[in-house]
């Protein structure tokens, strides 16, 4: 689900604003290209996009992205921001930012939400996204922790290596990640979950490896095919290549461990790798992408009591293009009806075509399959579709009541704003992981 999970992690209190969270979340997956950007530009385009003036928006766009999006789309879009988050009080002048990006962060209400904007050299933004406010992080690397740069074809992904401080022929463990431009933590809101795994597992004597994803660190080349391999296996082949290399590894035991996306890909990484010593799937979807979009429209659609007519049609209408994704090269695909916010149809059929529990059918390597069961973004019927599928297989399989996606404890009904609330993995899910890898031999 690679521009998908940007749906999952949107930091707007969906409990206050269900139509304009839905809204944002598909603004921010319509274009990912990354390019160079003139403040000006960008001040231009926000003031359009401020005044309810779709057709100058639209007209400020390259091809590509006009045809993810349409003018009567970027003129609501605005007063619907407004309508779930607040009135408009202002916003900060745009900054450069790493990936020829430039940002505004836009004060509703009581709330906040980034503008991203990215302008290619003919002056036109291939790049318009809604995304959360990070928190900073102060990076507290320990004693064991170095950087490294995982060389992936002509890409170069900047990674850490965290290392027990004694030992040799060390297990290793790669960490992949969800979807979207996830950096080496996989940092949503407060949180870093892929740092939390880091530093627990290297605590257990299991030394660990994680990069930032490609997506973060490169834009797509116009002439680049974006594909799950483009998105995940290549670099994910590359990390495992260099663990061979180090020293204190022992390269019998290299695992993968995939979280949602990664967790999916996580077959195909181990088939095309072909010596892994197993691999760990956390929150892996067992369900075609499409129908997983649906669900999760229709669940944070169901959290709110706000109830207006075009943001229910906009979400019916993303539901219909979201089932329609899983029908693409088949008889019952409607061209008509589209793709949830102008996916590229080539990406779309990628994903379609891909099965992860069939691939495992090919996969003799151990598997140890963990899931949050308040999980609604990858739920109990994935896990259940993992159990009945690998129930010949060497697989272990463990569900936490209380966890959520990025298996954080919460109660009750899980929303979008759980995530930005600062959350710890609890020490039972590394000790399920540690000991696990320390049980094969």
């Amino acid at each position: 689900m690679p521009f998908f999970n940007r749906l999952f992690v949107l930091s707007l209190d969906l409990n206050r604003m269900k139509r304009i969270s839905i809204l944002a979340v598909f603004l921010s997956i319509a274009f990912t290209m990354f390019s160079r950007s003139e403040k000006i530009k960008a001040e231009t385009l926000f003031e359009h996009l401020r005044n309810g003036e779709g057709q100058q928006v639209y007209e400020m766009l390259d091809e590509k992205a006009q045809s993810m999006i349409t003018p009567e789309f970027l003129s609501s879009c605005f007063t619907e921001l407004q309508r779930g988050m607040g009135e408009y009080k202002g916003h900060t002048g745009f900054v450069s930012w790493p990936g020829n990006m430039w940002y505004s962060d836009i004060r509703m209400g009581d709330m906040q939400i980034r503008l991203l904007l990215v302008f290619d050299n003919d002056g036109l933004a291939n790049t318009l996204r809604f995304v959360p406010v990070p928190e900073f992080h102060t990076a507290t690397y320990g004693k064991g922790e170095k950087e490294v740069i995982i060389k992936s074809g002509r890409y170069s992904l900047p990674g850490t290596l965290s290392m027990p401080e004694t030992g040799s022929a060390l297990p290793l463990v790669i960490l992949v990640h969800g979807s979207g431009p996830n950096d080496r933590d996989e940092t949503i809101g407060p949180n870093t979950p892929f740092r939390e795994l880091s530093e627990a597992l290297t605590a257990r004597g299991i030394a660990v490896l994680r990069y930032d994803k490609r997506t973060k660190v490169y834009a797509p080349d116009k002439n680049d095919t974006v594909t799950l391999d483009y998105e995940v296996t290549d670099d994910a082949l590359s990390a495992i290549n260099y663990a061979r290399t180090l020293p204190r590894v022992d390269e019998r035991r290299i695992f993968v461990l995939g979280h949602s996306l990664g967790g999916m890909m996580a077959p195909r990484i181990a088939d095309r790798d072909g010596k892994l010593a197993g691999i760990i799937l956390l929150a892996a979807p067992a369900r075609k992408m499409g129908t997983l979009m649906a669900e999760q429209l229709r669940y944070i659609s169901s959290l709110d009591t706000l109830h207006g007519g075009n943001g229910d049609a906009r979400v019916e209408q993303l539901i219909l293009q979201s089932e329609n994704m899983d029908k693409i090269g088949m008889s019952g695909y409607d061209p008509s009806v589209g793709l949830p916010a102008g996916i590229p149809e080539s990406y779309a059929a990628d994903m379609c075509l891909y099965n992860s529990v069939k691939i495992m059918e090919t996969v003799s390597i151990p598997v140890l399959v963990l899931q949050g069961e308040r999980d609604y973004q990858v739920t109990m019927e994935d896990f259940n579709i993992w159990k009945k599928a690998l129930s010949g297989h060497p697989a272990t399989f463990y569900s936490y009541s209380s966890l959520n996606h990025i298996f954080h404890s919460g109660e009750g009904k899980c929303t979008p704003a759980e995530y930005m609330k600062a959350g710890v993995i609890p020490d039972r899910v590394f000790d399920d992981i540690s000991s696990w890898i320390k049980g094969l031999k």
